[in-house]
């Protein structure tokens, strides 16, 4: 069970390294001339401010997600609170959700496919320990 729970803490660190990342979100620029094209990280607010709101969010989600599985590992009260295991499993497939927004937007990278993964392989391992600890 402990070994699940870290590998899904790491595949939750290692998107949000993604996420910070510049290269995750594609921005298309057309001028009368030219098209220009910008690499963005998911943090960017730029992003956001052009309409595209699901990296934004898929990166403050995750990093709450990430808070709050490093704060399951230290404090001891919460270690068998089933309430907040739910929580952040839930928390974590609302990031995929928000993660797949940029599809929308034809605004998706390779690095946000990563990031996708790496957030769904997250949320099955943390729902299969909670399917497998109200057994």
């Amino acid at each position: 069970m402990k070994k699940v729970k870290i590998a899904s803490t790491v595949c939750l660190g290692i998107a949000l390294i993604l996420q910070i990342l510049p290269f995750g979100v594609i921005m298309k620029w057309a001028t009368m001339f030219e098209r220009k094209v910008t690499y963005h990280s998911y943090f960017d607010l730029l992003v956001f401010g052009y309409g595209d709101i699901g990296p934004f969010f898929c990166a403050v989600l995750t990093t709450v997600a990430f808070g709050m599985m490093i704060c399951s590992f230290c404090v001891k009260s919460l270690k068998n609170n089933w309430i907040y295991h739910l929580s952040y499993t839930i928390i974590i497939f609302v990031s995929v959700i928000f993660s797949l927004i940029p599809t929308i937007f034809q605004a998706y990278s390779v690095f946000g496919l990563f990031i996708t993964l790496c957030l769904s392989v997250a949320t099955e391992l943390n729902f299969m320990l909670f399917i497998n600890r109200n057994r």
